[in-house]
């Protein structure tokens, strides 16, 4: 065989390996898998096509929405897909064109991993409309086109696909014995915050691991001790040895699902079960998932399903959003999917289950020992400590090391009570704000407080001080973004942040946003990215599908006059905005920070605020949307109208006529979303369950008193 055609054939048997994994990832609804591509396609091009220069657009999402590669100079621009169809093919062109991208670019490649669809040049044509040439590809291209290439090219081609799959094909382990594993999307948070330490407890977690005992580990510790950081750093060990692999890897961040860092315990879990069950259950778990039973049941099942698995890995983070708040039942887990499932696993589970809490759990405290393990992370030993800060402060990235501060770095490891959250910050500060090791002494250190991350809050105080009195605008609208960022419970996607940019500005808030453009806003949201403030996570905008307001008004009408409606099948809805890009979000604990600073001292601007949001959330999906996904936007949208004092309009529009749909009461009695709708009257109440807010009318304050006993009955509360 020639040394040619056997580089071909490894070329092909590459590409055929990731179209595999690709296909497999979305038959288990891990629809990001075309992310996990744009690193290879990115290289494989620039090696494919000669004096090509393609780059990542993902920095620059905004001003490249349709596009993930680009080359600049020759004016090519590639969108990767795992979908593709010709409406997939259709979509990027239009969205291409919308935002005139013709501009800059004169060809639109659309790469598909698995199987382009069949088009042909006349359609290709039409679609251009004259104004760009658009080239479906695939791998068969690619080894077409890679036949022109000389031998020494080709070999560096082979090379550069086969190492960026070494990442993520099945591993080798023994005998070149071929051992697989599924992977979730990413759900915890991962941002340029350093890493050091820690290795006492990364050796427990692996010798849970390895154990054949251990069904769960609770890593707990107050908020900012690090317990994602090093959950994050054991796994990334865990899936890159060459022993002991999992057959599977599910993690969820309950951070990222919404609410606030100290919160009443009232989060609704279906999201994750309906994500878990899928991922573990195929198309019979995802009917479970989808199904109204009730929590526990998804719960138990879920664990049925983990128990069925060979050796899974699973990932928990952030379960306070389930712990009860007060002292008598600290640490009880209130919502019965979790419940259910961790109980099960503690009882008779197979492969891991690692929980992250800021508390023990009550509910595993019998089983510690034996099948459960505990890690309760303390601060930093001084050694790390200070290795972190040292990391921090001689940074060579922009302003370079900051002079003398070898000589603080016991002190102020002391100071902040070796907490790594309070490290992070105040490195940061120093290096990046101050530029001078001894303003640590200006902040005001009391004793660590448990609530406010030890220091955290104190830092941010300074941190916020400096932001506003530099001359400088640019430190001001970075500000103002992770104000933004406080105002939702959640990570905040693209549109989220573009309803809270438009004008007119929010005075205090917006204002000095106001005349950015898209370039400018990329660059400040990219310096709080480098500087470790704020996360990425790659955002598509979901399909819902529902009835518009003529329809309800319609359907409505003929139950109140007893006549018979056939309601039409639901339509695919459009909502305007970024339809793909990245969501932000900052630690809990920072969120918290900022969502409460601009409550007590911008009071006119929070109301503004939400209210925007409210809108946004609401204007979002159609007025009686499909599904839980559909919902999720409306029960958004009811938090962010009471945040704004808007109370009456919250219960009556968006929960009673768009969510329930008046009598049907759809949410609960069609899709069985009791801890949705709990969690969203959760913010009627001034005293929980007991004291409904005075904004509701008295005649109705009684209607919100008995949908709440109703969940919390339904849900054994």
């Amino acid at each position: 065989m020639s040394a040619m055609k056997e580089r071909l054939e490894r070329l092909a048997r590459s590409l055929a390996t990731f179209s595999e994994f690709v296909q497999t990832q979305s038959s288990n609804n891990l629809n990001d898998s075309s992310v996990l591509a744009e690193g290879i396609i990115k290289d494989l091009f620039n090696k494919l096509i000669p004096g090509s220069a393609f780059e990542l657009t993902a920095s620059e999402s905004t001003n490249y929405p349709a596009i993930d590669i680009a080359d600049k100079k020759n004016k090519i621009a590639i969108q990767v897909t795992a979908s593709p169809t010709k409406r997939k093919v259709v979509d990027t062109v239009q969205q291409f064109l919308h935002h005139k991208m013709d501009v800059t670019f004169s060809k639109l490649i659309i790469y598909s991993i698995t199987t382009k669809p069949a088009l042909s040049a006349q359609e290709r044509r039409k679609l251009g409309k004259g104004k760009v040439t658009v080239e479906p590809l695939d791998k068969s291209d690619v080894i077409r086109l890679a036949r022109n290439l000389d031998l020494t090219s080709l070999t560096q081609l082979v090379s550069v696909v086969e190492e960026h799959l070494d990442t993520i094909r099945p591993l080798e382990t023994g005998k070149n014995a071929k051992v697989g594993f599924r992977i979730s999307s990413p759900k915890l948070p991962r941002g340029r915050s350093t890493f050091l330490g820690r290795n006492a407890e990364i050796a427990l977690l692996s010798e849970a691991w390895q154990s054949k005992r251990t069904n769960v580990v609770v890593v707990h510790a107050w908020g900012g001790t690090g317990k994602t950081s090093v959950v994050s750093a054991w796994e990334k060990q865990v899936l890159g040895g060459n022993g002991n692999l999992p057959t599977s890897v599910f993690e969820w961040s309950f951070h990222a699902q919404g609410g606030t860092y100290r919160r009443d315990g009232n989060a609704s879990s279906e999201d994750f079960l309906r994500a878990a069950l899928t991922f573990f259950g195929g198309e019979t778990g995802k009917k479970i998932g989808n199904s109204s039973l009730h929590p526990w049941e998804k719960g138990a099942s879920l664990a049925k399903y983990i128990a069925d698995e060979t050796r899974p890995l699973l990932i928990l983070d952030g379960l306070d959003a389930f712990l009860h708040p007060t002292k008598s039942d600290s640490g009880q887990i209130r919502d019965q999917g979790v419940l259910a499932l961790l109980t099960s696993l503690a009882r008779a589970g197979s492969g891991l289950c690692v929980v992250t809490s800021r508390l023990r759990l009550a509910d595993l405290v019998e089983n510690v020992g034996e099948t459960v393990s505990e890690l309760p992370l303390r601060a930093l030993d001084l050694h790390d400590a200070c290795a972190l800060l040292r990391s921090l402060l001689n940074s060579h990235d922009g302003l370079g090391p900051v002079p003398g501060a070898e000589a603080h770095l016991l002190d102020i490891a002391d100071a902040v009570e070796r907490h790594p959250l309070s490290l992070q910050l105040i490195g940061r500060y120093i290096h990046d704000a101050a530029r001078d090791i001894d303003c640590w002494r200006e902040i005001r250190l009391s004793k660590a407080d448990e609530a406010q991350g030890g220091n955290a809050w104190q830092i941010l105080e300074a941190y916020e001080a400096w932001f506003v009195r530099t001359p400088d605008l640019w430190p001001r609208q970075q500000l103002a973004i992770m104000r933004l960022l406080g105002m939702l419970n959640r990570p905040a996607p693209p549109p989220c942040l573009e309803a809270l940019r438009k004008q007119p500005s929010i005075p205090e808030l917006t204002d000095v946003l106001a005349d950015l453009t898209e370039a400018d806003w990329t660059a400040r949201v990219s310096s709080l990215l480098n500087l470790g403030l704020i996360t990425a996570l790659r955002w598509e905008k979901p399909t819902i599908e529902g009835h518009d307001r003529v329809i309800a008004d319609k359907c409505n009408y003929a139950r109140d006059h007893l006549a018979e409606f056939q309601m039409p099948a639901p339509k695919v809805f459009s909502a305007t905005g970024t339809a793909r890009g990245f969501e932000f979000e900052m630690h809990p604990l920072v969120r918290e920070y900022f969502a409460q600073k601009v409550k007590r001292d911008m009071p006119r601007a929070h109301r503004a605020a939400h209210e925007r949001l409210s809108d946004y959330f609401e204007q979002s999906v159609p007025y009686w949307p499909e599904g839980r996904e559909g919902l999720s936007p409306l029960h958004e949208a009811v938090f962010h109208s009471c945040m704004a004092g808007k109370f009456e309009y919250a219960f009556n529009e968006i929960m009673t006529n768009r969510t329930s749909r008046k009598s049907e009461y759809y949410s609960i009695l069609k899709l069985g979303l009791v801890s949705d709708k709990l969690e969203a009257l959760q913010h009627f109440f001034k005293t929980l369950w007991t004291d409904v807010v005075r904004s509701i009318p008295s005649t109705q304050r009684g209607l919100v008193l008995s949908e709440a006993g109703f969940c919390l009955r339904a849900l054994g509360r």
